[in-house]
């Protein structure tokens, strides 16, 4: 185990790949990144997600239990998804991918030009504050971008019986021998929700790790630096309190545990 000293918190202890004896900083290895999760509402049989940047039914019920599922974690997304919320989620780091820029500015909201630098955000937040988990919550794009990647899904299936129209879909099989529902649980229509809906949670049965080698983002300050003015130059509208909330976020001092 590593333990990792933060800025603005307490020593906090991880899995780590292969540790020499010595506890030389050049001689630290890999480290488990947390794992990552979708979270996707979609009808049955047609597999819409949206309609014109919106959320094409009423369904109080699963609004709800997005925000449980999602509530003090980070959160990846596109921008018309952010767009479409129309507010940054509040208790969580909304983490957006947009190749445009947007002179937006609020707290726990982090643009991103790449997948790359949202999962580096998405896996600084998350370590740091001991999470297992990041999610991806839309859309279409976002979706077809971490496919690769993911190993558990929240899913809503809506069954409408064909009659939602969209322009956005979520069009992924879960092949059972991969595949394990975890979690089922049907509901029916009712004054909050407008159509019956199943929810399922399937696991991935043979999980992707995530690693990141300990010198990409433990070591001087100096690095630390040179990823932040990065950001910045990709996001000259960055203001002076995320610059100092991504300071506090790394990690810059640590030690083998006993």
């Amino acid at each position: 185990m590593l333990t990792f000293a933060l800025s603005n918190s307490r020593a906090i202890r991880l899995p780590i790949g292969v540790v020499p004896k010595g506890g030389a900083m050049a001689q630290l290895k890999k480290i488990r990144m947390p794992s990552i999760s979708f979270v996707v509402a979609r009808t049955y049989p047609k597999n819409v997600i949206g309609c014109e940047n919106a959320l094409p039914w009423r369904l109080k019920s699963d609004l709800r239990r997005f925000k449980r599922i999602t509530v003090d974690h980070s959160i990846i997304m596109g921008s018309k998804t952010y767009y479409s919320i129309g507010k940054v989620l509040p208790r969580r780091e909304n983490i957006v991918i947009s190749r445009k820029s947007h002179n937006i500015e609020e707290k726990d909201l982090f643009w991103c030009n790449d997948k790359e630098t949202a999962l580096l955000l998405a896996d600084i937040f998350a370590l740091s504050q001991e999470r297992k988990e990041i999610f991806v919550i839309g859309g279409q794009d976002m979706y077809k971008i971490f496919s690769g990647v993911f190993n558990k899904i929240h899913l809503t299936e809506i069954f409408d019986h064909g009659k939602i129209e969209g322009d956005a879909f979520f069009d992924f099989k879960f092949d059972r021998r991969k595949w394990r529902a975890i979690v089922e649980e049907d509901l029916g229509p009712s004054e909050d929700d407008e159509y019956p809906t199943r929810y399922t949670v399937y696991e991935n049965k043979e999980r992707k790790n995530r690693f990141r080698w300990s010198s990409n983002f433990l070591t001087d300050k100096q690095h630390v630096s040179g990823f932040i003015d990065k950001y910045k130059k990709e996001h000259p509208s960055t203001s002076p309190e995320i610059e100092a909330f991504m300071h506090q976020k790394y990690f810059y001092d640590f030690e083998l545990a006993d």
